[in-house]
């Protein structure tokens, strides 16, 4: 007996290609705008550069996930800017302790007064901060949520 092969048309898998390429294209614009509305672009400017229409961002920026990765990516450029800062406050502050034993009494003081109101600034900081800690403790909150 020989076997018996059913012949199966092949299907045009073109349609499954297409509604890739168009979820890869989407998730591609998707990821520029983020890192175009991160970087302080409006809407409609986002929307022209990416070639989409602003009701097409509108509504991304109703979705919860690309919300999320929008606030992530703001947060990242913030932790980054922050970083900087830090970086050089450091260095102002060691130019500034250097500056303290010139032999010029004018730069010596100027330093000085400059240390010593920032010093004040990080304290009442600090301060500030504490209280803050404290009347949410009270308050029972954690992480913006009462306990």
């Amino acid at each position: 007996m020989g076997q018996h092969t059913e012949l199966v048309p092949e299907r045009d898998n073109s349609l499954a290609v297409e509604a890739e390429r168009s979820s890869e294209r989407r998730k591609y614009k998707q990821a520029m705008a983020v890192e175009l509305l991160a970087s302080g672009m409006t809407v409609t400017e986002v929307a022209r550069q990416l070639g989409a229409d602003p009701s097409t961002l509108h509504r991304w920026l109703n979705d919860p996930i690309f919300v999320a990765e929008l606030e992530a990516r703001r947060d990242e450029i913030v932790e980054s800017m922050l970083d900087q800062h830090l970086l050089a406050s450091r260095m102002a502050t060691a130019k500034l302790m250097g500056l303290i034993d010139s032999p010029n009494e004018q730069i010596a003081l100027r330093a000085a007064a400059i240390l010593y109101a920032g010093g004040q600034r990080a304290y009442e900081f600090m301060d500030v901060r504490k209280r803050i800690e404290r009347l949410e403790d009270n308050m029972g909150i954690v992480y913006g949520s009462k306990v």
